[in-house]
């Protein structure tokens, strides 16, 4: 699973920890991504935090939480066994 990102220039996208997500600041970024086009793989669960790092825009709702489930295996099917004949 991925998490998509498609913004205009004067935007970028900022990973930060839940306290920086909730005061909306990007000085402690986890990482920071710029280009108009982001593809975070989201490989593990867990809550993380997305900001727009422009001055004033996380402020303003420019903000993602995501919360990653984990993924169960599929149940494998056993052999189905003979009905037993009388």
């Amino acid at each position: 699973m991925c998490a998509d990102f498609q913004y205009a220039p004067s935007h970028d996208v900022v990973e930060v920890p839940k306290a920086d997500y909730d005061s909306c600041q990007a000085s402690n970024s986890i990482q920071s991504y710029s280009g108009g086009s982001t593809t975070i793989p989201l490989s593990s669960p867990g809550k993380r935090y997305f900001i727009c790092g422009t001055t004033g825009h996380c402020s303003q709702g420019m903000k993602l939480e995501v919360d990653t489930l984990a993924t169960s295996a599929a149940p494998t099917a056993s052999p189905l066994s003979p009905a037993p004949q009388e």
